[in-house]
């Protein structure tokens, strides 16, 4: 298993482990700097879903940057046996939720509303229905931020949803949505 490190916040440069490269394709530390840059005006106080979580660093990195709340999704029993390890180095952990459901029931079956929604599935599983149905989880004015294929196109977003900007990087590009 390789390593990454948090980026900035109280957890900054924390170790995490990382699933196999088999189970899951993590978003690289740059990146996920990146995306949470942009999100630093809407990251403090808020509350954040992880959808495919993977080694739940997107989660960690929101939590280590001021959000109140992060529920971590995904039904792997080999990620979340990461998850929860990288989750025990942390000094408080009732701030993050593990769930271990499948992404589609979760959203189908989830009352909670969010600010930000974080969706990074693996390639090949990427629709634009599912930012639709995960949309129905966000407060007005929330943000979802899509990790996918740049070689894959976003699609067209529900009506109420804008897509602010996208950034490519390498194979991956990354979209930022608004619930208006």
């Amino acid at each position: 298993m390789s390593m990454l490190k948090i980026t900035s916040g109280i957890y900054k440069n924390l170790t995490l482990t990382q699933p196999p490269e088999s189970t899951t394709r993590p978003i690289s530390q740059k990146v996920r700097a990146a995306i949470f840059n942009v999100l630093v005006e809407k990251i403090t106080g808020s509350s954040v879903l992880d959808l495919y979580s993977g080694s739940g660093a997107m989660g960690i990195e929101a939590i280590s940057r001021g959000s109140k709340k992060a529920v971590l999704v995904d039904n792997s029993p080999r990620v979340l046996s990461v998850i929860r390890k990288n989750i025990k180095q942390l000094d408080t952990r009732d701030d993050i939720l593990v769930v271990n459901k499948d992404v589609d029931n979760f959203v189908s079956s989830c009352k909670d509303k969010f600010d930000i929604i974080l969706i990074d599935p693996p390639y090949n599983e990427f629709t634009v229905d599912m930012v639709n149905r995960a949309a129905n989880l966000l407060q007005y004015g929330g943000i979802i931020v899509v990790s996918r294929s740049s070689r894959i196109n976003l699609g067209n977003t529900a009506e109420g949803l804008q897509l602010l900007f996208s950034k490519k990087y390498g194979d991956s590009q990354v979209d930022y949505i608004r619930k208006n």
